[in-house]
């Protein structure tokens, strides 16, 4: 599924909804989204945006989602002091009419398999930050689509989130890249056709009707 891009004004609209203080336009807005549990990395998000927020005190911060890890990462907001610039987004029916309005999405996870609000993400043409882990790895092209970070590193991704701040440009030409990449590599139409070389191959591969598959014949 693909995302149309949102006007100036509905950007604009759902970034002061996202924002949670300060909804003015230069407010740099960084955001993620999945399961809460120790295995996702949300920790780590929180960290590095404490460690972002040091130089760029105009950041602000969205979380998607609930999980069991839930009171933990509140908890460690408010040691982190990033409440006041912290949006707690919840569950949402549809997280591709949020994604837009971010900056920049993160996918700190410790383990992934594919990443899919990744994808989700970069369908809507939003560039993003990943652990260089699992499936990542090869959904984030580093430096084309994105930025790969080492897992569990709350330095590393605030120093790369950072940079991206003073880049507009490349943030916005990753933004095109990765909408391109999902719109060549992962449509209904590629994915289909996907499927159907695979069932060839593997129908190619089975002996024919009245054909017997015997090692002593």
């Amino acid at each position: 599924h693909l995302f149309r891009p949102l006007g100036k004004d509905e950007r604009q609209n759902l970034r002061k909804q996202l924002c949670a203080e300060g909804t003015h336009s230069d407010v740099y807005l960084v955001g993620a989204a999945g399961n809460f549990r120790f295995i996702k990395g949300y920790d780590v998000f929180l960290r590095a945006a404490a460690g972002l927020r040091l130089r760029c005190p105009n950041a602000r911060f969205v979380l998607w989602g609930s999980g069991p890890e839930e009171p933990a990462l509140r908890a460690l907001a408010e040691t982190l002091r990033l409440t006041p610039y912290l949006h707690w987004g919840g569950r949402v029916k549809s997280l591709s009419e949020w994604l837009p309005a971010l900056d920049v999405f993160v996918q700190p996870s410790r383990q992934e398999s594919f990443g899919l609000a990744t994808a989700e993400a970069m369908s809507c043409g939003v560039p993003v930050v990943v652990s260089a882990v699992g499936g990542l790895r090869e959904l984030v092209p580093d430096g084309v689509c994105g930025i790969q970070v080492p897992p569990d590193d709350p330095d590393s991704l605030a120093r790369v989130l950072a940079m991206l701040h003073q880049a507009p440009s490349l943030r916005e030409a990753m933004g095109q890249a990765a909408r391109e990449r999902i719109v060549r590599e992962f449509s209904i139409q590629q994915m289909q056709k996907r499927y159907l070389n695979l069932y060839e191959e593997l129908v190619q591969g089975l002996p024919r009707y009245g054909e017997v598959a015997c090692s002593h014949c």
